[in-house]
């Protein structure tokens, strides 16, 4: 048993120190952008049992009558099974009540719990079917029954996968193919980021700042910051400090110190005809609060000038590094001829904390005149920071 678990120990510690080396974290970014005591947790899992109550109640009187079977016939330590299905469950829940579950649609982040349930009624279910063979058969009859469906289960669970997936393939494929086809026809951000690719010479040369790491990033193929943290873990241990001075210092020097060329950033206003940009409570930012304006005044600072608008799912504005080596003329013409782009002609202002910060419009002098570092593509861009 000792030699098993050093061996499990060793495993394991070779597995993070894998993980420390690829990603220069022992944990995943989620773990520190969700893990604190919020009300969004514990309010996850009060809909989760008023949702799944029925299921529960059964699962706990299944539980209970196998409790009770197991300990008439078998010592207490059969039931550790049980126990550590049941108490894996339990240390879900406490978690959870622990944590700030983002977007936990469908109960997602509850799979082991609800796992749990169906399993312990399954078992429950079989244990009925054998006391009520036990009214009509022998025991010896019921044995060998038994032993039968024993040798059942894994051939006919594998003609029943194969069953499954062949049904899936014939009938549903094809429609599954159009509707992804479709999805990726219109959705927003691919769309965007296709054009935008071919408007680039070399994308992997610019380095885009977005709070939705996802289809943007993988479809434009640029360097790419996420601050919201969920693909960079300086921002992600951001999430566990109280908002000031250090965590905005801590984030500026992460987002600012890769020397971003364009900022995308949703308009909170939800309106497309707005050119105020308030900045609300954004639960997937590592900040408790609001946004603090001092970012955007560093923004703004550093360089940032406000290119274009367009509207994907929400109003979108697009903000340009007027002193990019890729040349601000270039990124203005990549970005802001994409169909559906509009511009304020005052620019933008961010507001907040009684206060306001405006992003003027790219210069229409620069707008003309191409940044002459543009033509020094290759060896005159910086290497990523």
């Amino acid at each position: 048993m000792l030699r098993r678990a050093v061996i499990f120990a060793l495993v394991m510690a070779g597995y993070y120190l894998l993980k420390l080396a690829i990603f220069g974290d022992l944990f995943p970014t989620g773990f520190y952008r969700k893990v604190r005591v919020s009300e969004i947790g514990q309010l996850h899992i009060s809909e989760w049992i008023m949702a799944y109550q029925g299921w529960l109640i059964l699962a706990l009187l299944a539980s209970l009558m196998l409790s009770v079977r197991t300990l008439r016939r078998f010592p207490l330590k059969r039931l550790g099974w049980l126990l550590m299905l049941v108490l894996g469950a339990v240390g879900v829940f406490v978690f959870y009540t622990q944590s700030t579950p983002l977007t936990p649609s469908f109960f997602r982040f509850l799979v082991m719990p609800i796992w749990t349930i169906y399993m312990v009624l399954a078992l429950g279910a079989v244990w009925l079917l054998f006391l009520l063979l036990q009214l009509v058969l022998s025991p010896h009859q019921v044995l060998r029954l038994i032993k039968v469906a024993h040798s059942l289960v894994m051939p006919s669970a594998i003609t029943m996968l194969i069953l499954l997936v062949s049904l899936f393939i014939s009938s549903n494929m094809q429609n599954n193919i159009s509707s992804i086809s479709n999805q990726i026809k219109h959705h927003h951000y691919i769309n965007a980021a296709l054009y935008w690719r071919s408007q680039l010479p070399d994308p992997s040369r610019i380095t885009v700042v977005f709070g939705d790491a996802g289809a943007v990033a993988y479809t434009l193929g640029s360097r790419f910051i996420d601050p919201n943290g969920l693909a960079e873990p300086p921002i992600a241990h951001l999430f566990r400090l109280p908002d000031g001075e250090e965590k905005i210092a801590r984030f500026l020097k992460h987002v600012l110190g890769n020397q971003p060329d364009i900022l995308i950033d949703y308009n909170w206003s939800f309106s497309g005809n707005s050119s105020t940009m308030p900045t609300p409570l954004n639960l997937h930012s590592p900040f408790h609060g609001p946004m603090p304006l001092a970012i955007y005044e560093a923004y703004r600072d550093y360089g940032l000038t406000y290119g274009c608008s367009f509207v994907a799912w929400y109003p979108i504005n697009i903000f340009i590094w007027r002193d990019s080596p890729y040349g601000a003329q270039n990124l203005y013409q990549a970005f802001c001829t994409y169909p559906g782009a509009y511009r304020f002609p005052e620019g933008v202002t961010a507001v907040g904390e009684g206060r306001s910060v405006h992003f003027p419009p790219l210069a229409e002098s620069l707008s003309a005149q191409p940044d002459a570092r543009a033509a020094e593509l290759g060896s005159a861009f910086r290497p990523a920071q």
